[in-house]
């Protein structure tokens, strides 16, 4: 089985939610937010526990997270995350600049998690 967590609680989040739900070895373990009380209700519709990025990356049970926080916030939950040694889907745009997706990208180099974004897109410009 393989425990998902979800990083964000916005559209593309349930819909993420939602699909796990129909994966045979899959199963949402737990959601993040930087708001953890103002996420309840998310939490309550997926019927997942909803814990502060923090506790998300340090939670050993956990396989993979998915990133579904805004776009522009991206960077922040994807490089703790790969630091975790926690394998990530990032939702696109995996940034909206070339700046930080190096750094996403060769994060894991010493943890080896896998890194992937959600389509071919590495970058949207501003």
């Amino acid at each position: 089985m393989t425990r998902w967590g979800i990083a964000g609680t916005g559209g593309i989040a349930s819909k993420m939610a939602l699909a796990l739900q129909r994966v045979e070895y899959a199963q949402l373990a737990a959601v993040a937010s930087r708001d953890p009380a103002g996420a309840a209700p998310f939490g309550a519709q997926v019927g997942a526990p909803v814990l502060p990025y923090e506790q998300l990356l340090s939670d050993p049970t956990i396989d993979i997270i998915y990133i579904a926080s805004p776009h522009s916030e991206h960077c922040r939950p994807t490089l703790p995350a790969l630091h975790a040694a926690k394998h990530v889907l990032v939702a696109n745009p995996t940034s909206l600049t070339l700046t930080p997706t190096p750094a996403m990208l060769h994060a894991p180099a010493t943890t080896r998690p896998f890194v992937w974004h959600t389509t071919g897109t590495h970058c949207l410009a501003r």
